[in-house]
């Protein structure tokens, strides 16, 4: 599990489907924030990101819902399997819109 991933869940009680999560940051120690993410592009909000097939290793664009995120440890045991990755630039959008980081000027 690493930083940019995007992994399936095994059971997450939402109405997304497919079921996904991207690792947004590592913490180390099996620490990481996840942001879920979906193929649902139905009721996309200001705080979405679209991930187009350019900006991954996927055969299909999903969103990232930047403002639904959550601290995981690995041995959680939620995550069902890699599916994917990200670019950086992905996630640098991401924290962009989350105000994580600033542009540098």
């Amino acid at each position: 599990m690493k930083k940019n991933d995007i992994w399936s869940f095994k059971n997450l009680d939402t109405y997304f489907d497919p079921k996904m999560g991207l690792v947004y940051k590592d913490f180390g120690n099996n620490a990481f924030e996840i942001i879920l993410c979906s193929t649902d592009y139905d009721q996309l909000s200001e705080e979405d990101v679209v991930i187009p097939t350019e900006e991954s290793d996927m055969e299909y664009s999903i969103v990232a819902h930047s403002d639904m995120i959550f601290p995981m440890y690995k041995s959680d045991n939620k995550l069902n399997k890699k599916i994917g990755k990200v670019s950086d630039n992905t996630l640098k959008q991401i924290g962009l819109l989350r105000n994580d980081i600033t542009l540098e000027k």
